[in-house]
C-alpha cells in the first residue's frame, strides 16, 4: 500500500504488488496465500449496487493534521484527515477491505454501515475501533448544502459545528426483503438499515417565506397510506425516490413537466431560486433548496436542454419510488441534513446542516468548554433529543419481490425533446402507463445509475480499493 508504484492516482490497486497486504479469511481470521483460500462476497446492497471481490487487509498509513479543537472527554488529540498538508500520520495494520472485481460503479465506498445480520466486525469503522482510535462504531456525515466548504465525516463522534437546532434521534426501522436479494439471512428480515420515518412533505418560499404542508396521505402506486412512510438513507444515492403522488404535488409548485423520452421532470433551473422543498421527520425538518435538487439537463447524445424561450432545463433530482420499490433520500437530502448513526446501537439523528460560513450551535460547545466535537458511546447520540412521532413503531420498510404498479400512471403535463430543445405538450391526453417489474430490473437505478441517470453498466475492473474518502475531509473522533 505505501508503494506509490502499486496504486493508481484514481485508486486503482493491485494486492500482488503490495508486499503490506494479503487476503484474508473470515473463517480462520487470518491472512491466507491465494483469491481461492480467501472469504468471498457476492452482494447487491440496499441502494442495488452490486459488488463480487474478496476480502484482505493491507497495511495503510492515513495522512493527518491536526484539528484546531480538542476534547475535554479525553486526553488523546482530535485528528482530522485530509489530502495534502500533513503534519501527521496514523498507521494501522492489517485493515481489512474488499478486494473488489467487479461491479457496476467505478468508484469504490468505504463501507460504513452495518451486514444485515447487525455485525460492524468488518465494516470500514471497524478498523479504527480495532486501533483504539475511536470508542466506538459510530459516525456523523455533513455533506454541506454549499459548495464552499467541503464534505466531513466525523469517525466516532458528533461536531456542534455542523447543525443548527436540535438532533433528533430515530431506531432503525426494521426492513423485510421480500425478493431475498438484498437481505439474504434471517428470512430477509433486518434491523440493522439507517431507515427513518418521513412525517410529510412540503415547500416553501424564499420570497414569502411561506410554508405548504402537503397532503397526510400518499399514492405511491403500489399502495395507498398515510404519513409516516418509512425510508432508507443512502449517500451513494443521487436521487430522492418519493411516493408518486408527493412527486406531482411538487412538480405542480415547481411548474416541472415530464418527459417520457427520459423518463424524468423537468423544470426551467431558474425555480432553484424560488425555495425549499420540505422534508419533515416528526420535530426535525429538512430544507433542501431547490436549486440543489436540479441537475442540468442532457438529452441521451448528452446534449443540454433548453426550453424555446432560451432558458436552461434542469432535471428534478427526484424519482418516484415505484422505480426501486421503496422510498430513499439519497444526496440532495443528505446535503442539507446533519446526520450522526451509532451502528452499535442501531439509531441515528438528524439535524439541519449548517451553510458555510455559518457558526452551528456555538452555545452549545461553549457551554462545556471551547471544543465541539463529543464522542458517540453504544446507544447514546450526545445532544440527540427524542423524535415526536409517535405511531411509527410498527413501520416497517418492504423491499418487494416483484414492483405490481395498481391503476394507471397519469402525467399532468408533457415535454417533447427535439434538437436540444423542450417544447411544451399542450391540448394533449395525460399520458399513462402500468408495469409489472422484479426488483433485479430495478438494480442501480436507485444509485443513479440506470440507462436514463447516468448508467455506465456494469463493469469489469482491475482490482480495485478507491476509498470514497479521497473526497471528504475525515475526522477521527479520538475521545
Amino acid at each position: 500500500m505505501n508503494d506509490s508504484m502499486a496504486c493508481a492516482d484514481l485508486g486503482i490497486f493491485n494486492i500482488s504488488k503490495s508486499p503490506d497486504s494479503s487476503f484474508w479469511s473470515l473463517d480462520s481470521n487470518g491472512k491466507v496465500p491465494t483469491a481461492n483460500d480467501a472469504s468471498d462476497l457476492s452482494a447487491i446492497f440496499s441502494d442495488y449496487i452490486y459488488l463480487t471481490g474478496f476480502w484482505a487487509v493491507a497495511d495503510i498509513s492515513v495522512p493527518t493534521y491536526n484539528y484546531s479543537d480538542l476534547s475535554k472527554n479525553s486526553e488523546k488529540t482530535t485528528l482530522m484527515l485530509a489530502k495534502g498538508a500533513q503534519s501527521d500520520s496514523i498507521d494501522m495494520k492489517e485493515a481489512l477491505f474488499v478486494y473488489a472485481n467487479a461491479s457496476d460503479v467505478g468508484t469504490g465506498g468505504l463501507g460504513l454501515g452495518l451486514d444485515n445480520s447487525g455485525s460492524a466486525d468488518s465494516n470500514f469503522i471497524s478498523n479504527f475501533v480495532r486501533a483504539g482510535l475511536i470508542d466506538s462504531n459510530s459516525y456523523s456525515l455533513a455533506l454541506s448544502p454549499s459548495n464552499s466548504s467541503h464534505p466531513e465525516l466525523i469517525l466516532g463522534g458528533v461536531s456542534t459545528d455542523k447543525y443548527n437546532g436540535d438532533l433528533c434521534s430515530f431506531d432503525f426501522i426494521p426492513v423485510q426483503d421480500e425478493s431475498g436479494a438484498i437481505v439474504t439471512s434471517n428470512n430477509g428480515y433486518t434491523d440493522s438499515l439507517p431507515v427513518v420515518p418521513i412525517s410529510g412533505f412540503g415547500v416553501t418560499s424564499n420570497s414569502s417565506g411561506k410554508s405548504l404542508l402537503f397532503s397526510n396521505s400518499y399514492d405511491d402506486k403500489i399502495s395507498e397510506s398515510n404519513y409516516p412512510k418509512p425510508a432508507l438513507i443512502d449517500s451513494r444515492t443521487y436521487y430522492n425516490y418519493l411516493p408518486f403522488s408527493t412527486l406531482i404535488e411538487i412538480a405542480v409548485e415547481l411548474n416541472a413537466y415530464y418527459a417520457e423520452s427520459l423518463d424524468s421532470w423537468i423544470v426551467d433551473c431558474d425555480a432553484g431560486k424560488s425555495g425549499t422543498v420540505d422534508v419533515y421527520l416528526g420535530n426535525v425538518s429538512i430544507n433542501m433548496n431547490i436549486s440543489n435538487i436540479l441537475y442540468p439537463a442532457h438529452d441521451d447524445n448528452n446534449t443540454e436542454l433548453y426550453f424555446t424561450d432560451g432558458d436552461q432545463a434542469c432535471f428534478l433530482a427526484l424519482l418516484p419510488d415505484y422505480q426501486v420499490g421503496y422510498s430513499i433520500l439519497g444526496t440532495p437530502f443528505l446535503r442539507h441534513a446533519y446526520m450522526a448513526v451509532d451502528n452499535e446501537g442501531k439509531q441515528l439523528a438528524l439535524g439541519k446542516a449548517v451553510v458555510y460560513g455559518d457558526t452551528g450551535n456555538n452555545s452549545i460547545a461553549k457551554s462545556d468548554g471551547d471544543h465541539s466535537l463529543y464522542p458517540i458511546s453504544s446507544g447514546s447520540i450526545p445532544f440527540a433529543k427524542p423524535n415526536n412521532v409517535t405511531d411509527y413503531t410498527g413501520l416497517t420498510l418492504t423491499i418487494p419481490a416483484t414492483i405490481n404498479i395498481t391503476g394507471n400512471i397519469s402525467m399532468t403535463s408533457d415535454v417533447i425533446i427535439s434538437n436540444g430543445e423542450v417544447f411544451i405538450a399542450t391540448g394533449q391526453e395525460p399520458l399513462t402507463n402500468s408495469r409489472t417489474s422484479t426488483v433485479s430490473e430495478s438494480t442501480a437505478k436507485a444509485s443513479g445509475y440506470s440507462s436514463t441517470h447516468n448508467n455506465v453498466g456494469p463493469q469489469e475492473f482491475p482490482q480495485m480499493w478507491s476509498l470514497a474518502a479521497s473526497i471528504f475531509g475525515v475526522i477521527i473522533a479520538m475521545l
